[in-house]
């Protein structure tokens, strides 16, 4: 599994964020307005850094100095959003086929929803839901898996146990991922190394 190395700065609102680290399972921890979404969004290649280098493994997916910026989509990037942004209309066979048909049935299988498989989101727990998601990311056979706020959406009477299952579940990937969160107990749960932000005022801000 390659790691994936970051050393980015973007300026901000007020600030410049600057975020450096290297790994395969990574939490991003920080209050709000830090710069953590920004960060993911620079990994997607939604976002373009003012300056530095993202890498995975050998392979250069940004880098300011030499000009190269892939497209997002060649980049092989599976994200999972705050609020899983599935499709309420659509089964859940269907959301998952709708990040790539060819491994639905083994996805379906490996993260224990084939028997919702004719179900819609509305019908299904935070943590089936959050299953679903995670389906549909990898459906596209990702490099690199990215996931922000997670467990945000969970009450918390339910957030404990989905935690403990996401951990199992990205246990079980060998892909490289890494997760946004606010809260330091879900990224030492989550995640291998912890990597605080925190906004930084530029020198003339007074």
């Amino acid at each position: 599994m390659d790691a994936l190395a970051v050393n980015i700065a973007c300026p901000l609102r007020g600030f410049t964020l600057a975020a450096a680290f290297s790994g395969r399972s990574i939490a991003l921890v920080g209050p709000s307005g830090s710069g953590k979404t920004t960060v993911l969004r620079a990994i997607a290649g939604l976002h373009r850094p003012a300056s530095g280098v993202i890498a995975l493994g050998e392979e250069t997916l940004f880098d300011a100095a030499a000009g190269v910026d892939q497209a997002p989509e060649h980049r092989g990037v599976g994200m999972v959003f705050q609020d899983y942004a599935l499709f309420p209309h659509l089964t859940v066979r269907r959301n998952v086929a709708y990040g790539g048909s060819a491994r639905v049935e083994e996805l379906l299988d490996r993260f224990r929803i084939a028997h919702l498989a004719q179900a819609r989101p509305a019908t299904l727990s935070g943590g089936e839901r959050q299953r679903v998601a995670l389906a549909r990311a990898l459906a596209r056979d990702p490099r690199v898996l990215l996931l922000d706020e997670p467990l945000s959406a969970l009450d918390a009477d339910t957030r404990g146990v989905v935690r403990d299952e996401l951990r199992a579940l990205l246990g079980e990937l060998a892909v490289p991922h890494v997760i946004v969160t606010h809260d330091l107990q879900d990224a030492r749960v989550l995640a291998g190394q912890v990597v605080t932000l925190a906004p930084a005022r530029r020198p003339n801000d007074g």
